[in-house]
């Protein structure tokens, strides 16, 4: 891409391919012009960097429920329980 073209890009990118190169780079490195266009347009989009964010916290709750859990009791819980269920 000539530098002309890619000042015309940077220029003029839309909300909704800002958004598309948002999800695409969670996912591979984007190439040097789509990432400098992107980051301009979020310097002056307010909400294209509230979708950033977003997809952020969706990353991080997906990654949250993928962590493994505890799934033994404390004895202590143990013996509540076993109080609970005798006498009812």
């Amino acid at each position: 891409m000539s530098f002309g073209k890619t000042i015309i890009r940077v220029l003029t990118l839309s909300c909704s391919e800002t958004a598309r190169l948002l999800s695409a780079s969670r996912d591979h490195d984007l190439p040097r012009a789509e990432r400098l266009a992107m980051r301009l347009h979020l310097i002056i989009c307010k909400a294209c960097r509230r979708y950033e964010r977003q997809l952020a916290l969706i990353e991080e709750a997906i990654r949250r429920c993928q962590e493994p859990v505890a799934t033994t009791l404390t004895p202590e819980a143990r013996e509540r329980l076993k109080r609970t269920l005798r006498d009812p």
